[in-house]
């Protein structure tokens, strides 16, 4: 577990802290408070930080004022996938989604290749294998 140094020490990590104000202890010195004054696209933003202490391990009380990192959509993932197929295949001149179901995380995509000097239609379909990996077929 984390001790409350540990999570200022997070606080100032993911945030461009302007000021960090100790606002002292609550509920008999089991919530510790503190103010929080950050920039953030030259504006400068307040949170009040609340620290649940146990003994010597403490978390975050309320909720966690850290922003989780975004998780990007299947649609996303697709269109990653999309430029990294142009950009290792030779052949590949052009690709785009045809439909996506971000749901059932599947796609099929039209693209354009060159084979021989002609350029020929394809289709594919996109899939998320069980180990969370994106594969793709000619169909």
């Amino acid at each position: 577990m984390a001790t409350v140094q540990d999570l200022l020490d997070s606080i100032a990590a993911k945030f461009d802290v302007a000021e960090l104000i100790d606002r002292g202890t609550t509920a008999d010195g089991k919530i510790h408070e503190y103010d929080l004054w950050y920039r953030q696209n030259s504006i400068i933003f307040y949170k009040r930080l609340s620290i649940y202490v146990h003994g010597d391990e403490a978390e975050w009380y309320g909720s966690n004022p850290i922003p989780s990192d975004p998780v990007p959509t299947f649609s996303q993932r697709v269109e990653n996938k999309i430029a990294n197929i142009i950009e290792t295949s030779a052949d590949i001149k052009y690709l785009a989604i045809d439909s996506v179901n971000d749901f059932i995380k599947r796609a099929i995509i039209v693209g354009y290749r060159d084979v021989d000097g002609t350029i020929t239609e394809f289709r594919a379909y996109i899939w998320e294998d069980a180990e969370g990996k994106l594969q793709y077929a000619m169909i």
